[in-house]
């Protein structure tokens, strides 16, 4: 007789076995379903089937490899520039050693430019760019953004002022002062010029004399320590 449960107001004194009958069909004697194990395993059959399917990549998405030829032979790939000259901001033309790259700011690019001239060098007496005033005469004013070296050749009387210098920084020039075939240009110093013993030096006088000095400051050019490093070279 198949399994049923039992009928009201029938199965009068069978009705506990007809149930039991019933119950036995999905249940274990203890009360466990006889597929407990059968629906866990379903279950985590499923989860993992899920978990795979969140985690797997479609294969529509997927780039070819190349096992032969070059990256830039693939096709919906971007270019990846292999050399420094292929890149958008960047400008290199000729090449040489003692280059470096520099920031060229008003055409927003990077440019290969020459060491020398832009630092003192370790070698070959440093090659310092030389700022040259060959005509002075008036107001002149030495700014520390041209260099470290300049050369003044008075033709007229000379005022001097300096700048560029940076606070907290020992920023340091040389200046080669000297008179034109005529001589006897004056040249004044700025106020702000401290002289060993309060002393400022006056400078050589004859025509086409030759004098080099030699100025220090540590605090952006509020005072400068000032030195004769020779005077009248012949």
């Amino acid at each position: 007789m198949a399994a049923r449960l039992p009928r009201p107001g029938s199965d009068k004194g069978t009705w506990g076995d007809v149930l039991n009958n019933f119950l036995e069909v999905e249940h274990q004697p203890d009360g466990t379903l006889k597929k407990a194990a059968d629906i866990q395993t379903a279950l985590t059959t499923a989860q993992n089937a899920q978990a795979a399917a969140n985690n797997a990549v479609q294969l529509a998405d997927l780039k070819p490899v190349a096992t032969t030829g070059s990256y830039s032979s693939l096709t919906g790939v971007p270019t990846v520039p292999t050399t420094v000259g292929s890149l958008t901001d960047v400008t290199v033309s000729s090449p040489a050693s003692g280059n470096f790259l520099g920031y060229d700011q008003p055409n927003s690019r990077w440019t290969n430019q020459p060491l020398a001239g832009q630092a003192a060098l370790a070698s070959n007496g440093g090659l310092e760019n030389v700022w040259i005033n060959p005509a002075a005469t008036g107001n002149i004013t030495i700014n520390l953004s041209n260099g470290n070296v300049f050369k003044i050749i008075l033709s007229g009387n000379v005022l001097l002022s300096f700048t560029g210098a940076v606070n907290a920084k020992a920023c340091a020039f040389t200046l080669h002062a000297i008179q034109d075939a005529a001589g006897a240009r004056s040249l004044t110093w700025p106020g702000n010029v401290l002289w060993p013993a309060g002393s400022a030096p006056s400078i050589t006088s004859a025509p086409n004399s030759y004098d080099v000095y030699v100025f220090e400051s540590l605090d952006g050019g509020t005072n400068w320590l000032g030195s004769v490093a020779g005077q009248d070279y012949r």
